[in-house]
């Protein structure tokens, strides 16, 4: 019996699938020029995003904090 060739694509599908998740997000030509230029300009949206994302959650942790101490 031959042995089954690796399906590299499937592989991807499947490992994707498990351990990814995709957000999709629509945006205005012309309401979000500005915030589309802004990403498209980052050498690493991905990267760009998680950043941005990131601090703000730590902005909303030390907020956080800071409103318990008052």
């Amino acid at each position: 019996m031959p042995e089954k060739k690796f399906d590299k694509l499937e592989y991807n599908k499947v490992y994707n699938k498990q351990h990814t998740k995709m957000i999709c997000i629509y945006l205005r030509i012309e309401q979000d020029s500005d915030i589309i230029e802004e990403i498209s300009s980052a050498p690493n949206k991905t990267d760009y995003i998680r950043n941005l994302v990131r601090a703000d959650i730590e902005r909303k942790k030390q907020a956080s904090k800071n409103s318990e101490v008052e």
